[in-house]
């Protein structure tokens, strides 16, 4: 569920300049892994909660 949401909101933001090209995509997914990262950490820690992930993660949240 919660890549679903990320994917899916990455995808929307993307909508109107989606890159065309294998290469531009992979350019892009690079650029971009610490945002899509902290995404990916927003909606752990609005679903699953940060006391939970707190004991799960190493290093913490």
């Amino acid at each position: 569920m919660i890549v679903k949401k990320a994917v899916e909101k990455v995808a929307g933001a993307w909508a109107s300049n989606a890159p065309s090209t294998e290469p531009a995509i992979s350019r892009i997914l690079s650029d971009e892994a610490k945002n899509i990262e902290r995404l990916v950490q927003g909606y752990l820690t609005m679903y699953v909660g940060r006391e939970v992930l707190k004991r799960v993660v190493p290093g913490g949240v």
